[in-house]
């Protein structure tokens, strides 16, 4: 997902000015181009706004964190590979206990292999 934090704060500053949310997204629309937050997003921060809500940043989230290849999480799995250099990527990902993804991450970005 795209980081608007900036469009939030347009999104505010229309809401200050008196913008209605309609014109607020036709005007996120003119500035950001395809890169706009939706109609559906923009109303949400706009009724937010409204509501008396001063923060522009992103509510807390419960639940586990967007990755965690952690130096401890790459060094398990560089540890795996050197043991057996055969597995697989589903593999090494079941040992350490991360998603398909996270472990391809680290063997491709982290340790370059």
């Amino acid at each position: 997902m795209a980081d608007f934090h900036e469009q939030r704060a347009c999104v505010k500053f229309c809401f200050k000015l008196g913008k209605t949310a309609t014109e607020c997204y036709e005007m996120l629309k003119t500035a950001f181009g395809g890169k706009a937050m939706g109609r559906s997003l923009t109303f949400q921060w706009f009724s937010r706004f409204k509501a008396g809500r001063t923060s522009i940043d992103d509510d807390e989230h419960s639940g586990r964190p967007v990755s965690n290849s952690t130096p401890e999480m790459i060094e398990r799995v560089r540890q795996i590979i050197r043991e057996d250099h055969s597995r697989t990527i589903d593999e090494v990902s079941m040992l350490v206990g991360t998603s398909h993804g996270t472990c391809h991450k680290i063997l491709t970005e982290d340790l370059k292999m």
